[in-house]
Parts: C-alpha cells; structure tokens; sequence
C-alpha cells in the first residue's frame, strides 16, 4: 500500500495507512475506552461510525484480542502504539523493534512479534485497502490544508533559527480515527506528531481559514521534542536519578512526566511554543494567556526559561547553538526564584 501524503521542504503531511490500521483496531477492540478524552466523537462521527459499521464484526479476531493483553498488561497506550505501527514495513512486519517501544514500554515482551506477524493476513481479512482507498479524497483534502497552515506559519524558519538546517523530516500524520490528543514519535530520522483531524471534517471549510494558528499548535509542540530530547540526552545534566524538580515532580508525575528530564523537557518545549507565537505572530497578548495556561498546569518554571530563550534570540554572537546556553538555563531554574503568575 501507499499512504497519502504531501510533501514541502521538510514538512510532509500524511495519513499514514498503518496509523489507519491502528485506528481500527483501537475503535474495534475497546482500547478507546481506556483513553475517552482521546476518542470522543465531535465531528469525525461520520469517519468514527464507518469504521464501526465495516469491522466490529472482527473484534473477536485473535490478533485483537492480542493487541489488548499487550495494552493491558503493559499499559501500552498514549504514543506508544503508534511508534510500535510506525515502525512496520510496507508488508506491516518488524523484525527489530526500538528499545523504547519494546524494552522501555513492553518490558522485551515477545508477544508483540506473535502480534505483529497476524497484522498483513488481518489487513487482508477485513479488506482494509479497499476502505483505506475509498477515503482517499478526504484524506487529499486534509493533507492539503494542513501543510497549507505550516507553510501559513514559517515553522520551519522558526526551528531554523533555534537549532540550524536539519535534514529531519517533520510527518503531520493525521489520525481522523480520534478526536483529542497529540502524539509525538522517532523513528530514525522521521518525526512524526499524531494529530486528530476533526473540525468540520466533511466540508470543504476543513479548518476556518483565520483559525490556521490553532491547527498547528501541537505538531509545534510535538516536533520541538525531536529537537529538545536529543539535546538534554546529550548534555545530560539531568537525568532519571536528579531531584531538581521535585517541589513539583507530584504534580508533574500525574501528567506522565516523573524524571527531571521529561519536566525539563516539557518545560523548553512549552516555552519555546510560547516564543514562536511572539516572534511570528508579535501577540503578546496570547503568550501571556498561553503562559498563564502553562503555569496553572504545574509549568511554574516556564517563566525563568523564557527570559533565557529571549536572552538567546538577542545574543547569537555568544550563543552560536541552543546547547551553549542550555546548561545557563537549567543554572537559572536552580535558584527556585519564581516569578508570580500575572
């Protein structure tokens, strides 16, 4: 098979016939149910209930079944079945997989191999090609506006001033098959954000066109940790075993970020998001909200790290990359002076 996709420089929007495949199995097997906020059904009910309708007959098919006792037994949800389907072939087989879908997340469970073997013949089963290729014109029409919206935004100016030209490939890989949520994934040199598509989804008015901002806020977000991660790995001032954060590690725990590097890395990447709306769209206004948003979700040291990033954007003479003035900013979040929320 061969996904739909639209390519511009870098930036490739795409549905990605695996993530397709993925998406049935999610609605078919009850996995939606773990994840409500993730697959309620606003506009995309058309897309929700086609689905329904062509394959609940096969939710007692083994492979199913198989997909679910991984989820269960290792909590494999959020962005992890997705960086598991991306890494199939053209043939939906895998022989190697990363250590952070089978190591990190699926504690070297062989199962998943038995589960991934059943993939094609179940892909042939239900005729999956056939309904893929009957969508094929949304899916057209929705690569088409997204990557119109990136283009709208100058992204890929804003990462180039931050970290340099890069020959990393940014995926807006659309997933119509949920409703909320944004995933992010690595695989070699793809970065990939999982991003629900669902705003007036049967019209040709797809997104409002003075709303393109709000379409690419999270692939923003998403493609900044293919960026940030790598670098805090690298520096490695902080790790798994540090405790710079734990006046607020409770809070920032409950949101799926326990380790001193997963909040640093949140924390970058939602500053940086804030400094992009400043420089590109000059509305201070929303950067404050969008900062105070962050803060009452636990980001308190959001401002700090701001202050650092403009003080980067004004100083590339003694900044020549982002990892000179990393290790200033983790300095500068050790003095615990936080500044009060406006």
């Amino acid at each position: 098979m061969k996904s739909i996709e639209i390519k511009k420089e870098n930036i490739i929007a795409i549905v990605d016939y695996r993530t397709e495949l993925l998406g049935i199995l999610m609605w078919i097997s009850g996995y939606h149910n773990l994840l409500p906020e993730c697959f309620s059904i606003y506009e995309n009910k058309f897309y929700v209930e086609n689905i329904l309708n062509n394959f609940l007959k096969y939710k007692d098919e083994e492979v199913v079944k198989e997909f679910m006792k991984l989820v269960e037994k290792h909590q494999f949800v959020y962005d992890a079945p997705y960086a598991l389907f991306l890494q199939l072939n053209e043939h939906l087989k895998c022989d190697k997989l990363d250590n952070y879908v089978f190591k990190e997340r699926l504690e070297e469970d062989e199962a998943v191999y038995k589960f991934i073997d059943k993939l094609e013949d179940f892909a042939k089963k239900i005729n999956f090609e056939n309904y893929y290729n009957s969508n094929i014109e949304l899916y057209q029409k929705w690569t088409k506006y997204v990557l119109e919206c990136f283009e709208k935004g100058n992204i890929l100016n804003f990462y180039n001033s931050y970290f340099g030209k890069t020959d990393k490939e940014f995926y807006l890989n659309l997933i119509p098959f949920a409703s909320d949520g944004s995933f992010s994934a690595s695989i070699g040199n793809k970065i990939y954000d999982m991003n629900p598509v669902t705003k007036d989804m049967k019209e040709e008015t797809l997104f409002e066109r003075e709303d393109y901002k709000m379409v690419i806020g999270a692939p923003i977000h998403e493609f900044l940790h293919g960026y940030i991660n790598p670098i805090t790995e690298k520096i490695n001032i902080l790790n798994s075993k540090t405790n710079m954060f734990d006046d607020i590690r409770e809070e920032m725990a409950k949101q799926a970020y326990p380790t001193d590097v997963e909040i640093i890395n949140e924390h970058l990447v939602r500053a940086l998001q804030i400094r992009y709306i400043i420089n590109e769209f000059k509305d201070e206004q929303w950067a404050e909200w969008l900062t105070n948003k962050e803060e009452k979700l636990g980001f308190i040291y959001i401002r700090p790290i701001l202050k650092k990033l403009e003080e980067f954007e004004n100083n590339r003479d003694k900044y020549k990359s982002f990892e000179d003035i990393y290790p200033e900013i983790v300095e500068s979040l050790k003095t615990k002076n936080i500044p009060k929320q406006k």
